[in-house]
């Protein structure tokens, strides 16, 4: 046992502490993981420029993005996009239309969010002359 303590890195004089005994576990993961937004890993594609945030984080539960919406019309996507779950985005800068598959629409302008299932096919679209920039949260 006293093998098996340290090969975890556990003091096995906790394992014998009172119920109510101050207890300071070794962490099994990070607590948190901190990104630098010009550091973190990017992705291109004709319509999305996309930065992951937070990308070394164990076994997330979520995967917060910041994305450059390039696109101007649903037209220019071979088809919608779609995975299990669900999405959250607020715009940062500029307006959108995030168009779905089954024919619905919504606008959005600088600091207005959106929340939605994501297995419902979607597309990101720019409404004004320069590319929009968004936050989303995909879980």
């Amino acid at each position: 046992m006293l093998q098996l303590g340290q090969a975890l890195e556990i003091d096995m004089t906790r394992l014998f502490m009172a119920g109510d005994a101050p207890t300071h576990p070794l962490p099994a993961r990070p607590t948190v993981v901190k990104d630098r937004f010009e550091d973190v890993q990017r992705y291109e594609t004709d319509q999305y420029e996309y930065s992951v945030l937070c990308g070394a984080f164990p076994d997330k539960k979520m995967q917060p993005l910041v994305a450059m919406v390039n696109a101007r019309n649903a037209e220019e996507f071979a088809e919608t996009i779609r995975h299990p779950g669900q999405e959250f985005v607020m715009v940062l800068s500029g307006r959108v239309r995030i168009v779905f598959e089954n024919g619905e629409t919504v606008e959005l302008g600088k600091h207005e969010a959106a929340y939605f299932d994501s297995g419902v096919g979607h597309v990101y679209v720019s409404l004004g002359k320069q590319p929009a920039k968004v936050v989303s949260v995909c879980c």
